[in-house]
């Protein structure tokens, strides 16, 4: 007799869904940590490059409440999805035009730089955990 037999081991089917479930897990927190990581990165940069006449701006920038010499709403800062998106920017509303290349002290497009930077950053940090945590291997 020639035949043919499909079958499942329904337990290891079950363990295989409880490790995917761990493995969801972890990932979903190290990726956590990363947003938190490079988000805090790209508010420091982004302070770092800010034109500064009075300070507000600077100071604005991803501060909630905001110190002085900002205004306590001035800063913006939201966690979102979780804590896998965080939005970050200021109320300020000259910032605009100091991202656009108003002040000398600055280049036109210094926000837009840091924020695909913060993308880039966050695209490495997510690939070389990911690698560690499903081979054991360290990339770069």
């Amino acid at each position: 007799m020639a035949g043919l037999g499909v079958s499942i081991d329904f337990k290891e089917l079950s363990a295989e869904n409880e490790r995917s479930a761990a493995l969801r897990r972890l990932v979903k927190a190290m990726a956590k940590r990363k947003v938190r990581k490079v988000a805090f990165t790209a508010k420091r940069n982004v302070q770092v490059m800010m034109p500064v006449d009075t300070g507000r701006a600077r100071a604005s920038w991803g501060n909630v409440p905001a110190p002085a010499p900002a205004q306590p709403d001035d800063g913006i800062w939201e966690e979102a999805d979780d804590g896998l998106t965080i939005t970050q920017g200021t109320n300020v509303e000259y910032v605009q035009a100091l991202n656009e290349g108003s002040s000398k002290q600055a280049p036109a497009g210094f926000i837009d730089v840091v924020a695909l930077l913060a993308r880039d950053a966050l695209d490495i940090e997510l690939a070389r955990e990911l690698v560690y945590v499903l081979t054991g291997e360290v990339l770069f």
